[in-house]
């Protein structure tokens, strides 16, 4: 701020001409390009004032008392130039630089520490006490053809917790354009005084809720502005790293369907959609069957994809293949090694038990799954390569009430999982009910949502399973992350990447964020964006920091997540989680968008707003503001935040 300062006078001084800067006892201090001095006392006389400004004595030379302090007898400033007092000492400068200085006429220029602001043309003295002795500079001050034109208040209206006091500035411009920020110098009133008090310096005390009017004047000039003290106290929120917010963003594929677009156009559509996608987790079934052509090719596949895109896989464990169909040893789980080196182990991130076996048929599928169970963890934390690298999940229901019947497993898992699909309804309807149920076999374990989604069949009338419109798909799509992740779901998986058919009428082709051509559906380009706009790959471990804000205004329903990434920004995101589908009439709800205001105790420099439903390109910005109003939408908007 210095720095720009000073070369703001450097402008000043190149537009007005060669202009008197410091005369210091007859010494240039600080000066470059400039006339010969003007002399002090032939201003003060031009202005018919006494040139005797300091009778307190000065603490000029060598005596005890003043340890050697050479101080300055009189002192010129050219408006728009700033001097810093401790500068102009020969010795014991840090006694000057902390000293308290004061000036004697705040109109002339005002003092902020030991630095001199000029103000405006005059005559006034600056006193201290340096080194135990009383110290008087005189002051003078020139504009020489240039003259303040204007008292500056911010545009935008400021917003006060009515617990919180603040200190307003004002900004004096001057002819030239040049802009110096004020605060002692200007007086201030509130018009209404029941709302806010305001006294001179900027102090504004807040008193009731509502908005107050305040004037700031500076000699003739004067402006206007707006506060609105509002009963909501500041909290403070604690941000998630933006990249672990990303990272708990995963998809299912399934690779070894030959029959389906992921087999026909494995390298033609999945390979660059994924890449497109930036997705870092991926979910597939993995097998063992007594066939080296087709082991080779599928698993060559997860390795190429994991190399083209930099995604992990949570690899589905069911028993061995036979020649003849699907094994039966549970107990069996030794293909976990072979699957890990065809894969790679760097490729995998974790291993899960079996997938909603208690839809199998089977009446022993509960003995089953904890058979395969036991022995999955059993072998992946007794492998040294797999043990610190790899998670073990336990396994999956259907319907949550089987996992009553499968019993405690916890011990066997470092994380359960959940299926909450919400059958079109709003995102995170039936997450209670299936994390509740599910404890039965998870424990206290954190929970992974290996599978979740909406599928878009135009013509499915299944009344557990509604389908939705493109559109919704990808509002209900982008609040369903959202909305585990706030619940303390470590990652969800979305189901799936791309359309399995064609027929309108089953359902479980549909569930793609692709359609079955590879074109994208809304709800693969909204994610797409969302993940671009807070994905943070590169960055190393930090600690994140917390943010003051409040929010107000017609917050109801409104929900919320802050982020921070490596190079501190922060992004605020704000949703409605509200119904945007009616499932009987099949037609798309308008809701109502909520005015919110979103306040900070102090202005930051930058916020700018994005809509990853619209797209990645900012859709408002603003600059030094405390607060910012906004309508939040039932699909996220994103407030980037730079102090």
């Amino acid at each position: 701020m210095q720095v720009q300062r000073w070369n703001a006078a450097r402008i000043l001084r190149s537009a007005a001409g060669s202009l008197v800067t410091c005369v210091l006892a007859g010494l240039m201090v600080g000066c470059a390009d400039v006339t010969p001095p003007v002399a002090v006392h032939a201003l003060a006389e031009s202005q018919g004032a006494s040139p005797l400004l300091c009778p307190i004595p000065s603490i000029r030379g060598r005596d005890a008392g003043s340890a050697g302090i050479y101080a300055p007898m009189e002192l010129t400033v050219v408006i728009g130039d700033t001097v810093r007092l401790s500068r102009l000492w020969t010795a014991n400068q840090p006694a000057a630089a902390s000293a308290s200085w004061q000036v004697t006429d705040s109109a002339v220029a005002r003092m902020e520490g030991d630095l001199v602001i000029p103000l405006d043309s005059g005559r006034t003295r600056v006193t201290a006490t340096v080194a135990g002795r009383a110290v008087c500079i005189g002051l003078a001050t020139l504009l020489t053809g240039v003259h303040p034109s204007a008292l500056e208040l911010a545009a935008d209206p400021a917003t006060l917790p009515l617990t919180d006091g603040a200190r307003l500035d004002a900004t004096v411009r001057y002819s030239n354009g040049l802009g110096l920020r004020v605060r002692d110098a200007v007086s201030w009133k509130s018009l209404d005084p029941s709302i806010a008090g305001a006294a001179d310096g900027g102090w504004i005390t807040p008193r009731a809720e509502g908005t107050a009017r305040l004037v700031a004047s500076l000699g003739r000039l004067a402006d206007t502005t707006t506060l609105r003290v509002t009963n909501q106290r500041f909290e403070s929120l604690v941000p998630a790293r933006a990249e672990d917010f990303v990272s708990s963003i995963g998809v299912n594929v399934h690779l070894s369907y030959f029959d389906r677009v992921y087999g026909s156009g494995f390298r033609s559509i999945i390979i660059p959609r994924l890449q497109e996608l930036g997705v870092r987790h991926l979910r597939d079934g993995g097998t063992s069957l007594p066939n080296e052509d087709w082991m080779r090719e599928v698993y060559g596949r997860w390795r190429e994809l994991a190399t083209a895109t930099g995604a992990k896989f949570t690899v589905i464990v069911s028993p061995r293949r036979t020649a003849t169909g699907p094994g039966n040893d549970y107990g069996d789980v030794s293909h976990v090694r072979d699957l890990r080196d065809r894969i790679g182990v760097d490729n995998i991130d974790a291993w899960e038990g079996l997938n909603e076996h208690d839809i199998s048929g089977r009446s022993t599928f509960a003995q089953e799954d904890r058979q395969l169970q036991r022995a999955l963890y059993t072998l992946v934390k007794g492998d040294p390569e797999m043990s610190t690298r790899h998670r073990v999940l336990g396994p999956s229901m259907a319907f949550a009430s089987a996992a009553a019947q499968v019993g405690d497993l916890s011990a066997w898992m470092d994380a359960g999982t959940i299926h909450p699909y919400d059958g079109g309804k709003v995102p995170g309807s039936n997450l209670a009910d299936h994390a509740t149920g599910v404890r039965a076999i998870a424990g206290t374990r954190p929970l992974v949502a290996t599978e979740v989604g909406y599928h878009t069949s135009p013509v499915s009338t299944n009344p557990w399973h509604w389908a939705v419109s493109e559109g919704v798909q990808a509002k209900y799509i982008l609040r369903e992350f959202l909305e585990l992740y706030n619940a303390g779901v470590q990652r969800t998986f979305a189901y799936e990447l791309i359309d399995e058919g064609t027929d309108p009428a089953e359902m479980e082709f549909h569930f793609g964020l692709l359609r079955i051509d590879g074109s994208r559906k809304p709800s693969f380009t909204a994610l797409r964006n969302l993940i671009a706009l807070l994905g943070d790959r590169s960055a190393p471990a930090f600690a994140t920091h917390a943010l003051r804000v409040s929010l107000s205004g017609d917050t109801t329903g409104v929900h919320r997540l802050l982020v921070e990434k490596g190079d501190g920004r922060r992004y605020l995101l704000l949703w409605q989680n509200t119904r945007s589908y009616d499932e009987v009439t099949r037609s798309d709800l308008s809701a109502a968008t909520r005015t919110v205001d979103v306040d900070f105790p102090t202005a930051l420099s930058k916020v700018t707003v994005f809509a990853p439903l619209v797209g990645t390109a900012a859709t408002a910005s603003y600059s030094t503001v405390r607060s910012v109003r906004v309508s939040v939408p039932d699909h996220p908007l994103l407030l980037e935040l730079v102090n």
